[in-house]
């Protein structure tokens, strides 16, 4: 339903653990330039040990308001109910309430996260007052729907440098759209594969062009011992075997030497070579595509050769005339 995220990221060179990303301040700030259309929540993970039993959740800070729950409690979702008695909030303000059931059949999506509410205590988002410096910026999640703004894009300029000029000396601030970047990312990767591709193309046509010009002047060179062993009375058939045989076992040599060498690269030695998005690994299905084109190289060389040889007299094999 919303369209546009805040991204914070850290400048370099800053240390910025101790420094306050956003505050609620900056919150009411933001919704003021932004008509009450930004939506707020924070996810701060926790640990409770008991004896036997360990229970991993999510202090969740929303905008209460938008949720249509009452301030002054704090709900907590079913897996989390039976520490209910447990103090970890540590605000006597706060009074512990399940968490509505269809609340807690929810799950929200983020770029790098999914969160199920039912593993989640939700306090009102003012409770970041108080733990301000334990809130990490990758634990901040902002969002808009566009369509509900009279002009977007001068909402997000006001937005940025409102929190460029208040936190830009540790923070970098952005607001995109997380479909349209994907897409644009896209198409970038796949220009790039494209480029690849052909790239590839071309020198495996190369490569077939010289392993042709090879092969024909090995046979060359080998015209006598062939007729040679044609006057002896060699099936033609039988030759045609034996130089196909050799072909395929200098090309296989090769090949999975080649495709074995760059599998091995590739895969377990993990270089992370990286085109826009997308990782480039070893993957078995290119060395059985590799041998399957060495073979056909393979046949259709030996086959020409076998040709020529069929073509020539057994005489001007012998004295090469």
């Amino acid at each position: 339903e919303r369209d546009l995220v805040l991204q914070i990221s850290s400048k370099e060179g800053v240390m910025s653990e101790e420094v306050e990303a956003l505050t609620w301040q900056d919150y009411q700030k933001i919704q003021q330039i932004s008509e009450g259309e930004a939506y707020l929540f924070i996810t701060v993970p926790g640990f409770y040990a008991t004896g036997d039993q360990s229970y991993d959740y999510i202090l969740l800070l929303a905008d209460f308001e938008k949720l249509d729950l009452e301030t002054d409690y704090a709900y907590w979702g079913s897996h989390v109910r039976e520490i209910m008695d447990q103090d970890l909030l540590n605000d006597d303000a706060l009074q512990n309430k399940s968490m509505p059931e269809m609340l807690d059949q929810e799950v929200w999506n983020t770029e790098t996260e999914e969160i199920a509410l039912q593993d989640c205590i939700a306090v009102p988002i003012t409770y970041m007052e108080e733990m301000q410096e334990a809130i990490a910026p990758a634990w901040i999640h902002m969002e808009w729907d566009s369509r509900k703004m009279a002009d977007a894009e001068e909402t997000v300029r006001k937005i940025e440098g409102y929190l460029e000029e208040t936190h830009g000396n540790a923070f970098n601030y952005r607001i995109y759209n997380p479909e349209i970047e994907l897409s644009n990312n896209s198409e970038k990767v796949k220009t790039s594969i494209q480029a690849m591709n052909k790239a590839g193309a071309l020198f495996l046509l190369m490569v077939f062009v010289g392993m042709t010009v090879i092969f024909h002047l090995l046979f060359e060179h080998r015209k006598e011992s062939y007729g040679v062993s044609l006057a002896c009375g060699a099936d033609s058939r039988k030759l045609w075997k034996e130089i196909f045989g050799e072909i395929l076992c200098l090309n296989g040599l090769g090949t999975i030497t080649g495709s074995g060498t760059g599998f091995l690269l590739t895969y377990y030695l993990d270089l992370q070579i990286m085109i826009g998005y997308v990782e480039v690994a070893g993957d078995l299905r290119t060395v059985l595509w590799n041998m399957a084109v060495c073979s056909a190289a393979s046949f259709m060389i030996s086959l020409t050769i076998y040709r020529k040889l069929k073509r020539e007299s057994i005489v001007r094999l012998l004295y090469g005339s």
